[in-house]
């Protein structure tokens, strides 16, 4: 644009030439924007609990699978355990722990599609059928898991691996 007015070659202004580039690109050239995923927030603590398991590898080179629950109103980590193998009855272990500990009545539990998630009220859990509502991010519901995401990325990159440590050698006692 600038070199076509300095040249002498148009003589209009810069909103009317983008007026017009703009009624000329077809739709496959406009750019197209992902929509952004729904943000859940509760209204009371204990409704919706967000759950996931992140691989921590420690300074020794050893894996360790932590399971973690956060809750979605007060962002407090609900109830965890450190684990070297990754098994849906762990994952139904901590899901049951924390559900008795805080003595909810009825919560709706969002995971990821892991396989250590998978049909984990229907299997592991069907006493707390009706209790627990099962929510997968963005396959029932639109929404995101950032949350516990969030909760282990900050773990892993600001935290390191000296916390690791103190989290392997508390989990062995």
């Amino acid at each position: 644009y600038a070199h076509a007015i300095r040249k002498g070659q148009i003589a209009m202004g810069r909103g009317s030439l983008y007026n017009i580039v703009q009624d000329l690109t077809t739709t496959k050239q406009m750019k197209t924007y992902k929509p952004r995923a729904i943000k859940i927030r509760a209204k009371n603590v204990h409704d919706i609990w967000h759950a996931d398991v992140s691989i921590i590898k420690t300074i020794y080179g050893e894996k360790w699978y932590l399971y973690c629950i956060v809750d979605n109103a007060s962002r407090g980590i609900v109830n965890w355990r450190l684990s070297d193998k990754l098994r849906k009855s762990i994952s139904a272990d901590v899901l049951k722990e924390a559900f008795l500990k805080h003595n909810a009545d009825k919560i709706n539990y969002m995971t990821d599609g892991g396989s250590e998630n998978r049909n984990i009220i229907d299997t592991e859990l069907l006493y707390m059928y009706f209790k627990v509502t099962h929510w997968i991010a963005g396959k029932s519901v639109m929404a995101s898991n950032s949350m516990i995401e969030r909760v282990f990325h900050t773990l892993k990159n600001e935290f390191g691996s000296v916390h690791v440590d103190i989290l392997e050698k508390r989990s062995k006692t």
